[in-house]
């Protein structure tokens, strides 16, 4: 497990926002490339906007594996046949160049590691290398976020990160597998995607400081939505479609943070 660390300088009244982006599965018939293209958007508009990237950037189902199917399959794949592996990773980097240097760290998913058993090909790594990322964790890590003021550290939010394991239909079963985290790994907020369920809560905890006073922290939990619909206009969407897999809500999940004030604030 690796960890990372970032500084920001703040004012008084400034707000970052920390933008959660997984799931993206560009490569895939289904995927919403119009979301995608506005979240890029916003997060390079804004100075104060940055990026994590929880996996599962591209599809990458081909020939060889059992979820194969032509009809979920995009034309510009189609066109680059029998290369789905690098068509995607060339599609996922012209859309994410813009705001590659506003990424503070990436973890792999599970799609990245199925292609690497598959074809010993690390898509992980490619697609770093192509925008020049180098805030990569691997499986999991930890991010420190430290907000400096004049000199001085105000606030500091540890971040923990992970694509995500746990599979099931309902809403209950990524919620149970998120606030689970906690047992385990220590942070101040927790971020995965996988399930492609849009969720996100805070709880509180108390506890007691080095000198014995009663002080209370808050903890964030996020989980973030795909930007694969999961079914088309068309006869077949693919595995999604095949496993009647629920639709559910879509794009990224934003926690801004006001450092002054230890303000936190979640936008779904």
């Amino acid at each position: 497990m690796l960890s990372l660390e970032k500084e920001f300088n703040v004012g008084r009244s400034d707000w970052l926002k920390f933008v959660f982006i997984g799931d993206t599965h560009i490569g895939n018939i289904t995927t919403d490339e119009n979301l995608i293209a506005r979240c890029v958007d916003r997060i390079k508009q804004d100075p104060d906007a940055y990026w994590f990237d929880l996996g599962d950037r591209c599809d990458y189902i081909n020939t060889k594996d059992k979820r194969f199917d032509l009809g979920s399959l995009p034309k510009w794949v189609l066109n680059s046949f029998p290369d789905i592996v690098g068509a995607c990773n060339y599609r996922y980097a012209d859309f994410f160049s813009p705001i590659a240097n506003k990424c503070l760290a990436t973890v792999r998913g599970n799609h990245e590691d199925t292609i690497l058993q598959m074809q010993e090909r690390d898509v992980y790594t490619d697609i770093n290398r192509l925008l020049g990322i180098k805030n990569n964790l691997g499986l999991c890590g930890y991010t420190r976020l430290k907000f400096r003021r004049a000199g001085k550290v105000v606030w500091s939010l540890d971040v923990f990160l992970h694509h995500g394991a746990v599979s099931g239909k309902s809403a209950g079963s990524s919620l149970n597998f998120l606030s689970s985290i906690s047992d385990g790994f220590d942070a101040d907020v927790y971020a995965i995607g996988h399930t492609h369920k849009k969720i996100a809560y805070s709880n509180r905890q108390y506890y007691l400081d080095s000198v014995g006073r009663v002080q209370e922290q808050e903890r964030i939990y996020i989980n973030t939505g795909s930007f694969m619909a999961g079914y088309a206009e068309t006869e077949n969407s693919g595995y999604a479609e095949k496993r009647l897999l629920y639709p559910q809500s879509m794009g990224p999940v934003e926690l801004w943070v006001c450092p002054d004030k230890r303000d936190l604030k979640i936008f779904m």
